[in-house]
């Protein structure tokens, strides 16, 4: 691994570590790399991001969040219409959904 990643993995670690020391099961520290994906839909558009990670932190307990997310709730967002929040992602292999469920 490159000096530079695995000086962030070591620093990463260590904020997980602070932020719930209790949580983390240090006998499930995955290396990498490892690759995964996440389906999400936004709007009426389905997404699947492909990742890879540098390494997996496993825990026992849900991990607080970082932030109280209903201090923004009420916040409004501006309107960027016709921009869309998803032009930055390259699109690749358009394919249904159900399509890798079909026998």
């Amino acid at each position: 691994m490159d000096s530079l990643i695995e000086e962030k993995s070591k620093r990463l670690m260590q904020l997980c570590s602070s932020l719930s020391p209790q949580h983390l099961d240090h006998h499930r520290l995955v290396p990498g790399p490892l690759k995964f994906q996440a389906g999400v839909q936004r709007d009426d558009k389905r997404i699947l991001l492909s990742n890879v990670a540098d390494f997996l932190v496993t825990s026992n307990k849900k991990i607080k969040p970082f932030i109280d997310a209903t201090a923004t709730q009420k916040l409004s967002l501006p309107n960027i219409f016709p921009l869309s929040q998803l032009v930055s992602l390259e699109a690749h292999h358009f394919y249904q959904f159900n399509d890798i469920f079909r026998k």
